[in-house]
């Protein structure tokens, strides 16, 4: 009986340490946002469909699950690969490619923020963007504004974290 459980737990550990070993670095991420204004205060980042093989991010109770390949954030739920990116202030998801510019300078610190070229700053969740599908009407969509310029009445500041 000691035999059979010793050999029960020993294969567990093995199985354990090969599924650590075999994902290559690649993590679930799931994420939200941290803000002082209450009414986007813990509210997970999702995509919706915005044009050809785009996706623009939005807030709501939960997240998608995204990867996080340790340079990369991206998903293969349609099947094929969006990458996130920053286009025009605008926070997405699209086809463009994993190694399109500016994507390679989005990073996730230590503390499992999300931060662009080494800097929290710059993360807003506005309405009335004026994205194609008029999501942001009624939903509040993740922005990104490096230098300000944001609409102050429509922007609320947040920072975007990971969550596994």
């Amino acid at each position: 009986m000691q035999f059979s459980l010793l050999a029960l737990s020993l294969s567990a550990l093995v199985s354990k340490a090969f599924a650590a070993t075999s994902n290559n670095g690649v993590e679930p991420a799931k994420l939200y946002v941290n803000s002082t204004a209450p009414q986007v205060f813990g509210a997970g980042v999702f995509a919706k469909h915005e044009g050809a093989g785009i996706d623009y991010l939005f807030l709501a109770q939960d997240s998608d699950v995204l990867v996080w390949d340790g340079e990369q954030i991206y998903t293969n739920k349609i099947g094929y690969s969006q990458y996130f990116n920053l286009d025009s202030n605008y926070v997405q998801l699209t086809v463009a490619g994993k190694n399109s510019e500016p994507i390679s300078f989005v990073d996730i610190d230590d503390k499992n923020y999300l931060t662009v070229g080494g800097k929290l700053d710059g993360f807003y969740a506005c309405k009335n963007t004026n994205d194609p599908y008029k999501y942001s009407t009624d939903s509040y969509e993740l922005m990104y504004y490096p230098n300000g310029g944001q609409d102050e009445a429509n922007c609320l500041a947040v920072n975007v974290y990971r969550s596994q």
